[in-house]
């Protein structure tokens, strides 16, 4: 599990990511979908 403040690259990757969430809920068309990791471009 990455730490909250962890930067990563996607594979294959050539931008930074900071991890800025854990388990975000997030309405998209009306349907709620969980994700792992939320992120920002650094």
């Amino acid at each position: 599990m990455k730490t909250i403040g962890s930067i990563i690259y996607l594979r294959e990757g050539s931008q930074k990511l900071m991890i800025i969430n854990r388990v975000p809920i997030v309405d998209i068309d009306n349907q709620k979908y969980i994700f792992d990791y939320s992120a920002r471009a650094r």
